[in-house]
């Protein structure tokens, strides 16, 4: 039998789950939240958690980078083994102080676009793209390392 994403059951990964004390007040002073390996194919109901700093999605299935519009504090991101196809046109962009972020083992494609995107993060310190389609083009790192000079780390390495 061919399994397609569209047989897939939505799993929402919703801060909300995690949250020892559910409240307004709560949400709005958390600062860091973990919703990795929950199989996660769609985010909802971040909006009142607005001084959110650090949220971990890694190891799940998200396939687009969305439903974080108004988290625009974050500093830490991890996105780590989804099934992210492109950061253009996501929420991403909202993320003026982002320091962190980690993309790695997705389905990312086309460096050059990519980089354009990322050279609006003026302070972005680590990026982890690797195991990623767009790891495998000519000249890489020397290219990404080149057009991210706020860059400490990347792909795990000082540059």
């Amino acid at each position: 039998m061919n399994k397609t994403n569209f047989d897939e059951d939505c799993i929402h990964g919703d801060p909300w789950t995690v949250l020892p004390v559910k409240t307004r007040k709560f949400a709005k002073d958390c600062t860091e939240i973990v919703l990795s390996y929950r199989k996660i194919n769609k985010l909802i109901n971040f909006e009142n958690f607005e001084n959110l700093e650090a949220l971990w999605l890694n190891n799940n299935k998200l396939e687009t980078v969305d439903g974080l519009e108004q988290n625009f504090r974050i500093k830490i991101l991890s996105f780590g083994g989804n099934r992210i196809q492109s950061i253009q046109n996501s929420c991403l962009i909202n993320m003026k102080f982002l320091k962190i972020l980690f993309l790695n083992n997705n389905k990312l494609r086309n460096l050059d676009n990519n980089i354009l995107f990322l050279k609006n993060f003026s302070f972005l310190e680590n990026l982890n793209l690797f195991g990623n389609p767009l790891s495998e083009e000519p000249e890489y790192r020397p290219r990404i390392v080149y057009s991210l000079p706020s860059l400490d780390i990347f792909d795990r390495h000082s540059k």
